[in-house]
């Protein structure tokens, strides 16, 4: 099995940035914890990559998406929620 590299990318701009600047601009942290889980949701029902691989990309690529910007509290916050709930 191999990682889903293009359900990663669009899962993040799709889902997790928009839900990244909600944070930003609100503080209610509901929408990102809820983008991580379904992002993570459908990592699982994926059935043509590793899902366990996918998720850690997902995670390594949350990481580097933090880092590209100078407020990164949004995406802290995300990989705060995946790495806490799936302890890679």
């Amino acid at each position: 099995m191999k990682v889903n590299y293009d359900l990663v990318n669009h899962l993040i701009n799709n889902n997790i940035k928009s839900a990244v600047e909600y944070f930003k601009s609100t503080e209610d942290s509901q929408r990102l914890r809820n983008q991580i889980d379904f992002s993570v949701q459908q990592i699982i029902v994926c059935l043509n990559s590793d899902t366990v691989l996918t998720i850690q990309e997902l995670l390594k690529s949350l990481r580097l998406e933090s880092a590209l910007v100078d407020d990164n509290k949004g995406w802290l916050k995300a990989i705060a929620f995946l790495d806490d709930k799936y302890k890679f």
